[in-house]
Formats: C-alpha cells, structure tokens, sequence
C-alpha cells in the first residue's frame, strides 16, 4: 500500500428522514411488514488539500412533494467542518437518482460524477450551492466528540411517550404568530414564555447561569435539553459553545427549528440520546447543564457517573432539580409525570450524597424552594380563565391546569422542594 496516499476524514450529514414501513421500500411489498423509517444522508471527504462533496440531497420542496421531513440543507454544514461552499471544486454524483442528486439543477460545483447512469448527463460544470435552511446535524467542531461512541437505538421509553405530543412544533409556531411574534425575527426572548421548560422558566436560568460564572469560552453540554431555551440563551447570552441531548425525538426536532429562527445555528446543536448513555466522549466538555431532568430517573448513581465522565478535570455541573421534600409524596399529575410510575425523587440530602460519592466537589448549593413557589403560583393563577397565547401548557396536553396546580401545592406543602447547585469534577 502507498504510505504516501493522503488521508481524509469522512463526515455524514443527515438531510432529510422519513417515516415508512418496511413495504414502502420493498418492491413486491414485505410478508413482515413493520416500522421501517428512513434517514437520507450527503457525505463529505476532508483531505489535507482536496475535498470531495458525495452527492448533493434534495430540497426542501422536493421533500414538501415526495412527503419527507427536509431537516436541513448540506450547504452550512460544509462551512462547519471547514468547506466554504462557494470554493467546493469536487463533487461525487454515485447515481442520478432524485436523492443523490436533486439539489444540482440550482447549484453545484460539479467536476466528479458517476459514468454510470442512464439519465442526461450534466451539462452545467458551475453552479452556487443553496443555502435552502438554516438547520444543521451536528456542529462539525464537536464532530470528534459525536464520532466514536455509537447511539444505542432506544426501545419504547414511557418517559419519552409522557412529552411527545406529535404536532406540537406547528402548534408553537402557531402561538408565536398569534402573539405577534414574527417568524423572521425571533430572539430567544420571545421563546422564553414557552421553552424554557422547567420551575422559574428564564428567571431561573439566569439565576443558575450566574451561580457557574460563564465566561463565553465554555463548551457546554445541556443534558435533558428539552425545546432548547436554556441552551440557546447560553450560547446567546454568554457565547457558549452548547450540545443538547433529549430522550424525546419530537422535542429535539423542535429544538433545531427554533434554533434556526433565531439564528444560533452552528453555535447550538442538538441530538437524541439518553441521559444514561450520553452520546459523547470522556472529559469534553466545560460545564455539563441540567434543569429539572432527574425527576425522570431512577438511576442517579449512572447518570451522575455520566456527567462525571464527560466533564474535563475542574469542569462544573450546574443543576437545577426537583427534591423530595418532608411533607410526603406528591400530588399527580405534575408536569414531568401524570402518574408515579415515571417520577423518582430524592431528597436534597441523598442527591448531594449521591454526587459527592461520584466524585463531585459541592461548590454552591442553594434551596430554591421559595422562588419556586412564588413561580408556581403565578403559574396556578394562569390555570384560572383562558389559557395565555404562549407558554408551557402547549406543551402539557389537555390536563395543564391540574398540572400547575399541584405543582404549586405540592411546593406550598414541601411535598417537593427545588435547589441550584454548582459542583466541580474534583479530578
């Protein structure tokens, strides 16, 4: 073998997916017919001198008529790991079905091309590559902590069944319109009242946030990320660099859109992926953020093992959880579960025993509780009457109302109790 072949890295880029059964991609049909979706991906070649583009997707409208979700176009994807679109020399076509090729017609460099095909070949040798969406797979300056450890695919999860409601991002984009937002100019501001998903919503962030002492610099991982408020007034706000990781698919597709429409794509990404196994390599990140996500965990010893294993020496974990509190177990449902069988709470005391003996140094620890109450109650008082335009209870379903009531019950009879810490990965 030559020693002197240059190497390339090799990037996958996620456009587009599909929701199918196995005889929709059979010819003939399937006698075992089941769920089968479907992902439709671009490739890109990054050699230390030439690049290669694999292949160009389709648009957005050809999606729009074919029935597929267009997730994003490949063109700021390119930019993220380093190709200016506008200087790609070299694509590879490996055939002219729509899928691999629907994008050239309005744009491509093409001077690499498959021999074998039985369509017209191109004739156009320039032409610009779309920008078509803002939306991206993954921020290619994390690529190497995306890139070793695979996804697990994730059985039938009740946690993930309690948020999903399938059109709750056109039932956002509803209400925004509704309150006068506009689309084209949305800031993480006017997101505020509905994803900031969690007891104290923005005013509590900011609280957390300035418990960590940000200096821009960090790379942040946002465990339980839910819609993606959080994350977004972070790399907003301070500049951070943020992953996101949520079990709920549909929160995670909501995440990316809103992201787009306030223009922090390349500087907020997100992915699928539990808590328990976190898609991403040992000692990466800065600061790991979470709020109001343990409450759905049983296992604290692993997911605070997670977190451990993912903060670099010194790093900090910033928390805001939910705590059992003295006045016995809470009334359902609440907004994390309609039933017991998926809420786990720990008092603070076991919670900051559990993190300690992981090997987290307490830096700040802070009883909320009182905060959250007042934030509680301004919330049951919204449960009288019309509902507001925007807010959490698009997220909730039918049984919002009984859900903030018991939320500010249950705090108001320390049946829960709420903290903010800080902690310091202590190797």
């Amino acid at each position: 073998m030559d020693s002197h072949l240059p190497e390339y890295e090799l990037y996958a880029i996620r456009y587009a997916e599909r929701d199918a059964r196995r005889a929709d991609h059979f010819i003939g049909g399937d006698s075992h017919d089941g769920p089968m979706p479907m992902d439709c991906f671009v490739w890109a070649a990054i050699g230390p001198e030439r690049s290669f583009v694999i292949d160009t997707g389709f648009t957005a409208e050809v999606a729009a008529a074919r029935g597929r979700r267009h997730l994003r176009c490949p063109a700021e994807s390119l930019a993220l790991i380093g190709l200016d679109h506008n200087s790609v020399a070299d694509v590879i076509l490996t055939h002219m079905h729509y899928d691999h090729v629907g994008t050239v017609p309005v744009g491509c460099t093409v001077s690499h091309r498959s021999s074998r095909t039985r369509q017209r070949p191109l004739t156009k040798r320039r032409m610009p590559l779309p920008l078509a969406t803002r939306r991206l797979f993954a921020d290619a300056r994390q690529a190497p902590l995306l890139g070793t450890r695979r996804r697990k695919e994730m059985p039938y999860n009740p946690v993930e069944t309690h948020y999903t409601r399938p059109d709750l991002g056109e039932v956002i984009l509803a209400a925004l319109k509704a309150a006068g937002k506009d689309l084209d100019q949305l800031t993480p501001d006017d997101l505020a009242p509905v994803d900031e998903f969690h007891g104290g919503q923005r005013p509590a962030t900011i609280r957390l946030a300035g418990l960590v002492g940000f200096t821009g610099n960090e790379r942040v991982l946002d465990v339980g990320s839910g819609l993606g408020g959080p994350s977004r007034y972070l790399a907003w706000h301070y500049g951070c660099r943020v992953s996101g990781v949520d079990l709920t698919t549909e929160f995670v597709r909501i995440a990316e859109t809103l992201t787009q429409l306030t223009g922090l794509v390349g500087r907020v990404v997100y992915r699928q992926g539990s808590a328990l196994d976190l898609p991403f390599e040992d000692m990466c990140f800065d600061v790991v953020w979470s709020q109001n996500v343990a409450m759905n965990i049983a296992d604290r010893e692993r997911l605070y093992r997670e977190m451990h294993r993912v903060l670099r020496p010194g790093g900090k974990l910033a928390l805001q959880e939910v705590a059992a509190g003295p006045g016995g177990l809470p009334h359902y449902p609440v907004q994390w579960a309609r039933t017991p069988g998926i809420s786990f709470l720990y008092s603070q005391q076991a919670t900051r025993a559990t993190l300690e003996a992981t090997g987290f140094r307490v830096l700040v620890w802070q009883d909320t509780t009182e905060a959250a109450l007042a934030s509680a109650v301004a919330r049951a008082g919204n449960a009288v009457g019309p509902p507001p335009v925007l807010g959490t209870h698009l997220i909730l379903g039918a049984d919002w109302q009984a859900m903030f009531r018991n939320s500010a019950r249950n705090l108001e009879e320390r049946r829960t109790e709420l903290f903010n810490a800080v902690l310091e990965r202590g190797d």
